[in-house]
């Protein structure tokens, strides 16, 4: 028979799984709403050079909005999966980090960086080969770690006004 204090335990930290999982999962919802918004707005500049195709001015001006909305439709898709996939594991691996050690404080953040970083630079690297990639996730490893001790350091001085 399992005891009280250890059934507590397990239930509290089902409980702590889940709202991790919630968590991460609307971090990582606003992350793809953020990429698909930033991607639609860069491809709308992209998009919109090249040649002229078409005799009339209608028909030029009907092809340059078609290349602009492929444009801006394929990278923000491409951005909402990179901005979705680092937001998710950043708010994930921070709130279980918390949870596991009870703390709140700059090394949860650095460490949830530190993974987002080298989640984000996968997409660039991983054609490039092994080198590449192991050289990617190290350098957005530290990017992602350096990034979070600006933000909370940012954060920190702006609650202290």
């Amino acid at each position: 028979m399992p005891e009280p204090l250890d059934t507590i335990r397990s239930v509290l930290q089902s409980s702590v799984d889940a709202e991790c999982y919630k968590k991460g999962l609307a971090t990582g919802a606003q992350g793809a709403m953020f990429g698909v918004s930033l991607g639609l707005f860069m491809g709308t500049f992209e998009g919109s050079h090249g040649e002229m195709k078409g005799n009339t001015v209608a028909e030029q001006l009907r092809n340059g909005f078609r290349q602009m909305v492929l444009v801006s439709w394929n990278k923000g898709r491409a951005l909402a999966l990179n901005f979705g996939a680092a937001g998710t594991v950043f708010s994930t691996t921070e709130c279980a980090i918390e949870s596991y050690r009870a703390k709140h404080d700059l090394l949860n953040a650095v460490t949830a960086g530190c993974a987002a970083g080298a989640v984000f630079s996968i997409p660039a690297n991983l054609r490039k080969g092994p080198a590449a990639l192991g050289k990617g996730l190290a350098l957005g490893c530290a990017c992602g770690g350096a990034f979070s001790v600006a933000v909370d350091y940012g954060l920190r001085i702006l609650d202290s006004w």
